[in-house]
Parts: structure tokens; C-alpha cells; sequence
């Protein structure tokens, strides 16, 4: 602690505001701990088998989260433990109860399949779990910020982001684990809060767990990798980086090339990119013919000054069209490019994103 007489007789408006920001971000810091990761977990179910692979011989690298994540992940945990007592206390008289909190689980497969020891493949921590009669529903709470939990009504909604798309994933894993049909994922975004419920889809389910089962089985053949390392070992036994595994996964072939570019963009966004992970960028396609978007660009450009529909199928052809830089849909063409902006928080930093328009005859309509 400063001594006091080393201390100012007076602190000014902004010194007092820059100390709260400093004093704030250096508090979050010191509480960050990175400890080393076993095994795949529901909350962290990203589709690249390098990614699941590299959260674990690999922690060391990752870069801690900046100082609005930091201060999204304390709010987390003070928020969950009260809005479940908030949960309680409403639901007790409609004959719901919250009968379990922070539930552990794992799950187990034989590795190697089909004579294999039996193993965990993934594990997790049910947030809650609501008690109705006979009726047992996960619960997993989310605290998150305005644009999202507005953006957001189905389960629908959230395969358009990467982001919401891994906590839908999650949630199937704990439905699949409690040995029922849904979950509820519950957003909170500052005293406002939005139920959606997440259903088991046996077929993506079955594809989590085979990458999970993968990942797992890859971990017991690589016990002496790091992190400078484990790229090429990787490499060795034949494990796709995240672009061509989209292209090998994506049965559309007309859809390949815009999936393998989007999948790179995505990797820049991934903690590994650059640290344990050099994955090739492939150039991007001048021009992609997509008749499967011609009926949403339509209507996009005929609901866009409505608001909240137009919302929606703007984050649905962002999805579709980023990386690429032009797309032919029908009788529009979408024009984009990558571009950067100063984002502000606690720090200033600059973020990438993709900038597009919608052209018809030439002429910019959207």
C-alpha cells in the first residue's frame, strides 16, 4: 500500500475515473488463474478436433481474456448464484423446484471404440436442475449483453453465431446427460431475462460426441507434446486443420468453397491461432454463386427498415457470405470485405469484421 504521505493532497475528476479503470482491471488480473485442462467440457464444445485437442496440451499459451471478458466472467459468477435463488423463490408456489445446484457430470466411451478401456470423454457442471413432477430440465444461465440476448429467441437463433451456437451444443450435452429432452438456457442480460429451450438433435449430438470420443482418443496417443509441438504431431497423424475439415464436412459442393473461407476467418479468432496452431489461409473465392440465399437477400432487402426481422436474416447471411468477397444470390449480389474498427472498453483495442452491402443492377439497395 502507498504510503501516505507519498499520496496527492487532491485527485482531479479524471485522475479518480482513471484510477477506478486501472485499479479495476489490475483486481480482475490477479484473480484470472489458468489451470491445465484433461478433458473436453460441455461449456468449450468448439467443432475443430485441433481446438479440443490444443485446450489441453497447449493451456499454457492462451492468451487471458481482456478486461471486458474478465469483468463478463466475475459478473457471471455473482449473477448465477442469484438468479437461481430468484428461481426458487418463484417457482415454489407453481410446484417447481430447483432440487440441484452446479451438478458434476461426465460421460464415458470406450477408447478405442468398440474394445477400448472405458473413458471420459467429456465432462461438465449443470448449473441447475428444475424438479416438476416426474419431470427433471437442466438449467444453464447465461449473463450477456443486450445485443445478443435481443438477438436471440429460439434455438435457431443461436446456430448463427459460433459464440451461442457452442452454448446450444452445451446444453444438448447436459440434456443427453440427465437422460432427457431439453434444456433450458436462460439469458440474463441486467435484471431481464429470456428462456430458450434447447432439444436434443440426435444427429449433431452424435457428432459431438464422436469429436469428442476423437479428441480423446488423440490425447492418449500424444503424452509428450506442447504447445510447440503439438502442431506438427497433429500434423503426423493426419488431423485436419479447421478449414478443411468444414470442406471435408460440408456436403454441398457448391457451398464448400464459402465454408472452408469462413472457417478461416474463424481461426483467427481462435486463442491457438498463431500460437500452436499455423493452419494455411486459403485465398478466397472472387465469386460464389449461392441460389440458396436468393429468397433471404430478397426479403432482407424488403424488411430492412422493419427492424427486428430484418435483424435476423442480416446475421443469417453474415453467416453465409463471410470471408467471401462476392456472392450472387439470385438477382442481388452481396459485396463484401474485411475492415476494422476501434472498439471501446476499459482498453481500446481494434476489431476485424466483415463489412458487406447488397447490390441489384449495379446499384447499392441494402
Amino acid at each position: 500500500m502507498t504510503a501516505a504521505a507519498e499520496l496527492p493532497d487532491r485527485l482531479e475528476d479524471g485522475e479518480i475515473s482513471a484510477l477506478l479503470e486501472r485499479a479495476r482491471t489490475t483486481r480482475l488480473e490477479k484473480q484470472w488463474r489458468v489451470y491445465p485442462a484433461r478433458n473436453p467440457i460441455a461449456s468449450d464444445l468448439h467443432p475443430c478436433l485441433r481446438y479440443q485437442v490444443l485446450r489441453i496440451v497447449a493451456w499454457q499459451v492462451k492468451p487471458p481474456p481482456d478486461p471486458e471478458g474478465l469483468a463478463t466472467i466475475e459478473q457471471g459468477r455473482v449473477m448465477e448464484p442469484r438468479i437461481i435463488r430468484q428461481l426458487e423463490d418463484e417457482l415454489e408456489a407453481h410446484g417447481i423446484e430447483v432440487v440441484e445446484q452446479q451438478a458434476p457430470f461426465e460421460l464415458k466411451q470406450r477408447v478405442p471404440a468398440p474394445d477400448g478401456p472405458e473413458v471420459m470423454i467429456v465432462r461438465g457442471n449443470v448449473d441447475a436442475v428444475l424438479r416438476y413432477r416426474r419431470d427433471r430440465i437442466p438449467v444453464e444461465i447465461k449473463d450477456t449483453g443486450e445485443y445478443v440476448l435481443d438477438a436471440n429467441d429460439t434455438e435457431e437463433d443461436l446456430k448463427v453465431s459460433p459464440w451461442t451456437n457452442k452454448w446450444r451444443r452445451q446444453a444438448m450435452i447436459y440434456a443427453y446427460a440427465r437422460s432427457v429432452e431439453r434444456t433450458l438456457l436462460l439469458l440474463s442480460y441486467r435484471g431481464r431475462r429470456k428462456p430458450i429451450w434447447v432439444h436434443l438433435d440426435y444427429a449433431e449430438l452424435e457428432q459431438v460426441l464422436q469429436l469428442c470420443t476423437r479428441a480423446t482418443a488423440l490425447l492418449r496417443e500424444l503424452t509428450d507434446v506442447d504447445h510447440e509441438t503439438a502442431d506438427q504431431a497433429l500434423t503426423a497423424l493426419d488431423v485436419p486443420y479447421y478449414p478443411d475439415q468444414v470442406d471435408a464436412e460440408t456436403p454441398e459442393p457448391g457451398l464448400r468453397a464459402a465454408a472452408k473461407q469462413q472457417a478461416a476467418a474463424e481461426c483467427k479468432r481462435c486463442p491457438w491461432f498463431e500460437r500452436a496452431c499455423h493452419p494455411p489461409q486459403p485465398a478466397p473465392p472472387a465469386i460464389v454463386i449461392r441460389e440458396d440465399l436468393a429468397a433471404a437477400v430478397a426479403r432482407y432487402v424488403e424488411v430492412k427498415p422493419i427492424g427486428a426481422e430484418a435483424e435476423r436474416l442480416r446475421k443469417a447471411l453474415k453467416k453465409a457470405i463471410e470471408g467471401v468477397p462476392e456472392v450472387v444470390a439470385g438477382d442481388h449480389v452481396l459485396r463484401g470485405k474485411w475492415d476494422s474498427r476501434e472498439m471501446p472498453m476499459q482498453l481500446a483495442r481494434v476489431d476485424d469484421f466483415w463489412r458487406w452491402n447488397v447490390f441489384k443492377g449495379g446499384e447499392k439497395v441494402a
